[in-house]
């Protein structure tokens, strides 16, 4: 590495000293973007789960849940919708508000 870089000349080492800092910085831009979109991603969670607790200790029904969440951003997520749906009344069901019945994106 040493004999390679003794070769350069002055601006050809500046030149590599300059791509190798750049690539350096665009790699540690990409780690902190990932870290803080997983950080974002977890805070959304959090919300969401204290928000569908708080609608089941009101005694919402899982439509109107889904409705609040579907309302609140989650459209175009039918899968994960559905999935919802279905943990909201198996969780309902178990606590007696409301009985499990499928639906028909199930």
């Amino acid at each position: 590495m040493v004999e390679i870089l003794s070769r350069l000349g002055g601006g050809q080492l500046a030149d590599v000293l300059t791509l190798t800092v750049l690539v350096g910085l665009g790699l540690v831009m990409g780690v902190v973007i990932t870290v803080a979109t997983l950080i974002a991603q977890y805070h959304e969670r959090q919300l969401a789960t204290s928000l569908i607790l708080e609608m089941l200790d009101r005694g919402m029904s899982a439509e109107d849940i889904v409705r609040v969440l579907s309302a609140a951003g989650l459209k175009g997520r039918q899968e994960k919708l559905a999935s919802l749906r279905q943990r909201l009344r198996q969780r309902l069901s178990t606590l007696g508000s409301e009985p499990a019945k499928p639906t028909p994106d199930e």
